[in-house]
């Protein structure tokens, strides 16, 4: 499990034509803010912006819907549970991203 973001990187590295930006996003998408992720330990702004993005959505996605090992959570205890992952998230990306769902939710 751990090994995936360098095993896509390199699977997807090869191909002509992809941007930094996907790369980047495929390799550290599992760095933590607080710098305890992998596969390369970064923190803070060492970790690329898109990165950092990516991160948010890809636990969002992960604890809200259906695997097959776990039910698909509600939106309010995944904002609580992403709340509540001190250091796991860029917190200046985190903040905008959970108020955006919330408001979602209220207009829907």
């Amino acid at each position: 499990m751990r090994t995936h973001p360098v095993q896509g990187y390199r699977m997807i590295a090869s191909i002509p034509g992809i941007p930094k930006a996907i790369l980047d996003i495929c390799l550290h998408h599992h760095e933590k803010f607080d710098g305890t992720g992998y596969p390369h330990n970064l923190g803070g702004n060492d970790i690329p912006y898109v990165a950092r993005i990516a991160a948010i959505c890809d636990v969002y996605d992960a604890l809200s819907t259906i695997r097959a090992y776990k039910r698909a959570w509600s939106q309010a205890e995944v904002i609580d549970a992403m709340l509540s992952s001190r250091g796991h998230f860029d917190p200046e990306l985190l903040k905008p991203f959970v108020s955006r769902m919330i408001i979602g939710d209220v207009i829907r």
